[in-house]
């Protein structure tokens, strides 16, 4: 048989930790299935593959080995560069996308990739890409992660929740935590903020801020999920914290210098730009109207003027004077 064969079939054996095999078991199933190996060639054979399978295994229990394969990563042996390369950046950059249960499951898959980049050109990729933050951000609310793991559950297995909740202090005044049934939704991660969205006994969807909550465990009530639900639908009508469909044809007048920037990366696809004067240029554009455009247009406020509407203008000029007052203007 040829070398290359009888390592496949090798491999086949092999499970994944935390279950391990030995030679001598080992070379019993082969010969039930590929034929006859002497226990010699099915060692040295174990020590070639321990040598170029980044994710195997070799233990030794008492005076024998064993091996096995990392959790999550049999199905997966041969790892390109490129997949390792994908692998890696994905951990990197998106790994917190997933449930905690499927990162589990694929930690295997993530050590293996790390060892599996070998092309020292795709290995140079990584140190040559980066991200940065558009601007100032807060930092993330602290998570409990056993919260955050026991909601993931509840969400894949469609089962009620438990949690104690505090909402957010109103006029100074700090309310107490309470308990609450909720039937889990969804999870939407909105920059540095987890928001669990909710079917409440006041048969209403809402969103639930998860560093609000002290704990959550899992109860076994009979659960009725609306039908028509759709998360997409919810976040577009805002749920109360998130943008909504409503759209502005928002009309400003910009300084030159200090608003350069927003001929290079317009505002929208549609932007359109017309003369003013030496000093200004019209910007206009079809802008989705909530907090983030007021805040947004406020830190501009300084060389950025509010043409229309009327009702965004109004509201600029109210938080500019909001603003004044602080300071004893």
């Amino acid at each position: 048989m040829q070398v290359a064969q009888r390592h496949k079939h090798i491999l086949h054996f092999i499970p994944e930790a935390p279950k391990s095999i030995s030679a001598k078991a080992l070379r019993v199933k082969y010969q039930e299935d590929a034929g006859d190996i002497t226990l010699r060639m099915l060692q040295r054979d174990l020590n070639e593959l321990y040598d170029t399978e980044s994710n195997m295994i070799k233990e030794k229990v008492g005076q024998g080995l064993f091996w096995s394969f990392e959790p999550g990563t049999k199905t997966s042996q041969l790892m390109t560069p490129s997949l390792a390369l994908a692998f890696n950046m994905f951990a990197e950059y998106a790994q917190h996308l997933l449930p905690s249960s499927v990162n589990k499951q694929l930690q295997g898959q993530f050590n293996q990739a790390q060892r599996a980049l070998t092309d020292p050109k795709l290995a140079l990729w990584q140190s040559k890409i980066a991200t940065a933050p558009p601007g100032f951000q807060l930092h993330k609310a602290e998570i409990d992660e056993a919260i955050l793991n026991t909601i993931e559950q509840a969400i894949i297995d469609q089962a009620q929740l438990k949690i104690v909740y505090r909402n957010r202090p109103k006029n100074f005044v700090h309310h107490a935590a309470k308990e609450r049934l909720i039937n889990p939704l969804g999870l939407v991660i909105r920059g540095n903020v987890y928001y669990l969205i909710a079917h409440t006994p006041e048969n209403q969807e809402r969103a639930f801020v998860v560093h609000r909550m002290s704990s959550a465990e899992r109860s076994y009530n009979e659960v009725v999920f609306p039908t028509d639900f759709n998360l997409q639908a919810f976040m577009k009508k805002g749920g109360g914290v998130f943008p909504t469909d409503e759209y502005v044809d928002l009309e400003l007048k910009v300084d030159r210098n200090r608003g350069h920037h927003l001929l290079e990366t317009p505002l929208c696809p549609n932007q359109t730009v017309s003369e003013f004067d030496e000093q200004y240029f019209i910007i206009k554009a079809n802008l989705p109207v909530n907090h983030e455009l007021h805040w947004w247009l406020m830190s501009m406020a300084d060389f950025t003027e509010v043409i229309a509407p009327q009702s965004v203008k109004k509201k600029v000029i109210e938080h500019l004077k909001d603003a004044m007052s602080m300071y004893h203007l």
